[in-house]
């Protein structure tokens, strides 16, 4: 899904900019009677540029964009307007109250972005938002926009209604997920790529005078690019009737989520000698994210060990941004370092042996990634019994690997 920003003919790159909005009732001179509805909308974002000068263009056209109001501003939804405030509705048409504002103005930062506000403001007394059975309304409104097109819509207020009038079935109306020509939301009906994850609707005793708080996140509508984000636990332990239960459990976010599930399941139910007791996936399509728990009668499993747990992780590769300030105003900004992140992959985990110390386990990935300086191993105990028998050999371990470009996760050691 797509959320864009529109003011007049200029339009704000999708993901850069998020808006807030605020309505109000106006009341009469006396305070008791509504006359209309006070807006006020605050956009706040960031122009990106691929250095000073592509950027400086960009905020001469922001600032000549928001020069003069008198426009209409347009929040848009995969190029449906879903959310409107129209000059020809406002008293005096809108109006720039303030900005294009620049809250930083470290010289560093006309590198590559630049923050800004704006605030748009505009007054209706007559139209679709102008409900009159509601006496008193404050309403704000958020869409939250991110760089990666995933929105966090955000909706609550404060209503009070005329005698006869139930606040809470009007507190219905300003719900964005429901049709209504008060939630100004005509084309889309009801939006079905949001999931709804809180809401709350409190009334007083008569039903005239209501709070509400509506929370939506929308879907993936593609998974995050890292293929192999994640990692899982194998886990073998003896029950009190000498059985030997491994259970391999984790999570994968990413195009290749379900692959990477997939796998690991392969890799274990190849023994033939392990009896299924479960294997569950659940997807989470808002995360973009598979867990999976698969758990087994390792009948092979050896008598020697009696506990073994091992993690495996792998956090995904990227670049890290930075602008360096200049302490000189008059000075050129310094261009803006990259600074590659490796993938970071984990592998530590724990033992008991019967009788000896077991083996450490063979690294997870290449040796040529070893971390040392983040790395270690270390064997406790034996303990001693009253027979003078030893028992519990502990052994723990933890190797971090710094991996130039994101890996694979492997699958799992089964023992």
């Amino acid at each position: 899904m797509s959320v864009t920003l529109h003011w007049g003919t200029y339009n704000h790159e999708e993901g850069t900019a998020s808006i807030a909005i605020d309505r109000v009732t106006i009341l009469d001179e006396e305070g008791e009677e509504k006359r209309g509805l006070g807006n006020r909308w605050t956009i706040t974002g960031t122009l990106i540029g691929d250095g000073t000068s592509p950027l400086v263009v960009k905020k001469d056209l922001l600032d000549t964009a928001y020069a003069s109001g008198g426009k209409d501003f347009l929040v848009k939804e995969d190029g449906n307007t879903i959310i409107s405030l129209l000059t020809a509705d406002c008293k005096g048409g809108t109006r720039v109250a303030s900005g294009p504002n620049y809250p930083d103005t470290r010289a560093g930062v006309l590198v590559t972005k630049l923050p800004f506000t704006i605030v748009i403001e505009g007054d209706v007394f007559d139209g679709e938002d102008v409900d009159d059975e509601i006496i008193e309304l404050e309403e704000h409104w958020v869409y939250n926009i991110a760089q990666d097109e995933h929105t966090t819509r955000t909706v609550r207020g404060r209503l009070k209604v005329k005698d006869g009038i139930s606040a809470y079935t009007k507190v219905q109306t300003r719900d964005p997920r429901t049709a209504g020509e008060e939630v100004r939301i005509p084309a889309v009906p009801l939006i079905t790529d949001y999931q709804r994850m809180s809401y709350s609707i409190d009334t007083n005793q008569n039903d005239d005078d209501a709070t509400f708080s509506f929370v939506d996140w929308e879907f993936w509508k593609a998974l995050p690019a890292s293929t192999s984000a994640g990692g899982y636990t194998t886990r073998k332990s003896i029950t009190d009737n000498d059985s030997h239960i491994l259970t391999v459990s984790g999570s994968f976010t990413g195009t290749g989520a379900q692959v990477a599930a997939d796998a690991v399941l392969a890799a274990i139910t190849v023994d033939a000698a392990n009896d299924i007791i479960r294997e569950e996936q659940t997807i989470d399509e808002y995360k973009g994210t598979v867990s999976f728990t698969y758990e087994y009668n390792d009948t092979a499993a050896s008598e020697d060990i009696i506990s073994w747990e091992e993690t495996v992780s792998v956090q995904p590769s990227g670049t890290l941004k930075i602008v360096r300030p200049i302490l000189n105003p008059a000075a050129t900004p310094i261009t803006q370092e990259i600074c590659e992140i490796p993938s970071r992959a984990n592998q530590s985990g724990s033992a008991v042996g019967m009788n000896a110390w077991p083996d450490f386990p063979d690294y997870s990935f290449d040796s040529d990634y070893f971390n040392p300086m983040a790395s270690s191993q270390s064997r406790t105990g034996p303990e001693k019994g009253p027979n003078g028998d030893y028992f519990n050999y502990k052994i723990s371990w933890t190797n971090v690997f710094d991996i130039p470009v994101q890996t694979d996760v492997p699958n799992p050691h089964v023992l």
